[in-house]
């Protein structure tokens, strides 16, 4: 399964027109785009040992496996965040 977790994002230094922030017109400002990883924790309802999870790239690549822990009655558990410095997760149940 593909899990995608982002809040705030924008390109570097694009020019909003109004406090709203509804638009940029055509100041859309340039790469790299600034985005905002979500800390959360996620409960599979499956063992723990079923499940791998990965951190992507921005091609989808796998980039870092992401630890999959046990909650006391057995379930995967897993941490996604800024630490990872992705928005995409890979999560393979076996």
């Amino acid at each position: 399964m593909l899990v995608t977790a982002s809040g705030y994002c924008q390109n570097t230094n694009m020019g909003w027109k109004n406090a709203e922030k509804n638009t940029v017109g055509r100041d859309w400002g340039e790469a790299p785009t600034l985005v905002e990883g979500i800390p959360a924790r996620l409960t599979l309802p499956v063992a723990a040992d079923r499940v791998e999870a990965w951190a992507l790239d921005e091609r989808g690549q796998r980039m870092t496996r992401v630890p999959v822990e046990a909650e006391t009655n057995g379930r995967a558990v897993m941490a996604i965040g800024p630490k990872w410095r992705t928005l995409w997760y890979e999560v393979a149940v076996k």
